[in-house]
């Protein structure tokens, strides 16, 4: 196994699979999802053609989903 060396702190490669795991993928999906939410807003622009409309569309959708647990 593979140590990276700093200067107060040793990392290896499971303890980084770990981190990657445990904090930056499920960022990373929730960061995607929230942009497919707005790509179908934007999407749906034409449809809504005031944009304050479309913004409280847009929040309402990702509050909706969070308290929801799908986000």
């Amino acid at each position: 196994m593979e140590v990276i060396k700093v200067p107060s702190l040793k990392i290896d490669n499971l303890n980084m699979q770990k981190l990657l795991r445990g904090l930056i993928i499920p960022l990373a999906s929730k960061l995607f999802k929230l942009f497919k939410i707005l790509k179908l807003a934007i999407q749906k622009h034409h449809l809504v053609k005031n944009s304050d409309r479309l913004y409280y569309l847009n929040r309402f959708s990702v509050n909706f989903l969070i308290k929801n647990k799908k986000l």
